[in-house]
């Protein structure tokens, strides 16, 4: 290299070391939401092959327009034919719906599902519906774009309540409600089902809801509103996807610094919020009974990411800290 070459070859290298920075500014910008804040995400599942396509804000508020792993991992459960939701008969109450990916995914599986298998006309005629509901105005507003975007037409709950004497729509334009509910009201809630959704509280046969029970969540009103639902229907099936916010090493050695220290001896590092749930449960005549989440299902959820959600979802714990658990009456003694 002659003289002449030196200069160009550090110019090259200070522009490039320039524009490294610049690059990762402006990633870091757009991760935080700052250059674009709303986006469009997919997801895609296996069997059926079905993509869900959603529009996502990058960061709160409010919380219920991101997209969270849990949502995602709650609706590859419910497909799960041995233990999920039935393709046709069910009525489902979703709890905190969020962006729609759990609501949506289930209701366009298994509308792939009912036109590739050979179904009676009748169970067609009667594919299970789903109300999907939320305390958030702008979570709502993006549900209902979300649902629209993947060929739904959803229904407000003005709608749903006008609509519960005349002829329902065939689907998939009916199969989706959307409405704001709130699931800590207790009776009140209940009731509301009826009143402004046209659902009477019998015909609920399953209830979801991922990381709903949280420190300004939906507890401590929701055990009262699900010991309702089972007045109304002994045999709905209510599960409930949650998030030990206390799990793994570093993060109790946190809460341990931060003084917080939870109270029961068989899990020493269960979030305070979940024991208050369980303890509130109880006080109802209900049970939380955790049940195994295979993790296959997790594993898929995850390889699905970017490598950035990954990294950052690992880093702070939420994989081990997704508890799935069944809420049931007490047995009667």
């Amino acid at each position: 290299l002659n003289s002449r070459q030196l200069p160009n070859m550090a110019r090259l290298r200070t522009a490039a070391r320039l524009g490294l920075g610049v690059g990762a500014v402006c990633w870091y910008l757009d991760e935080r939401g700052l250059i674009r804040p709303w986006r469009v995400v997919s997801h895609t599942l296996q069997n059926p092959p079905v993509n869900i396509q959603l529009r996502v804000k990058a960061s709160p508020p409010p919380i219920g327009c991101m997209e969270w792993p849990g949502g995602r991992v709650l609706l590859e459960w419910a497909m799960d034919p041995t233990h999920g939701v039935p393709r046709h008969g069910a009525t489902v109450l979703e709890i905190g719906s969020g962006c729609g990916v759990t609501a949506i995914g289930l209701l366009l599986a298994q509308k792939a599902q009912r036109e590739t298998e050979e179904e009676p006309r009748q169970s067609k005629s009667n594919p299970t519906r789903v109300l999907a509901t939320d305390v958030c105005a702008e979570s709502l507003q993006n549900l209902t774009h979300n649902a629209r975007m993947n060929g739904f037409q959803a229904r407000s709950m003005v709608e749903a309540s006008s609509e519960e004497t005349g002829e329902q729509e065939s689907a998939p334009g009916a199969e989706i409600t959307i409405g704001e509910w709130d699931a800590s009201g207790g009776s009140k809630a209940v009731k509301a089902l009826q009143s402004q959704f046209g659902i009477h509280p019998s015909k609920i046969t399953h209830v979801l809801g991922s990381d709903v029970v949280y420190h300004g969540g939906a507890d401590p009103g929701l055990p009262a509103t699900l010991a309702c639902l089972f007045q109304a229907n002994p045999s709905c099936s209510v599960t409930l996807l949650l998030v030990d916010r206390f799990s793994g090493a570093a993060v109790a050695a946190v809460s341990h610094v931060a003084g917080v220290q939870p109270n029961t001896p068989l899990t020493p590092q269960l979030d305070p919020a979940l024991v208050q749930f369980q303890r509130r449960c109880q006080q109802h005549g209900l049970e939380v009974v955790e049940i195994p989440l295979d993790p296959a299902v997790k594993a898929r959820v995850a390889a699905r990411q970017s490598y950035a959600q990954r990294v950052r979802w690992a880093l702070c714990g939420y994989w081990e800290g997704l508890l799935l658990y069944r809420v049931r009456p007490l047995p009667k003694q």
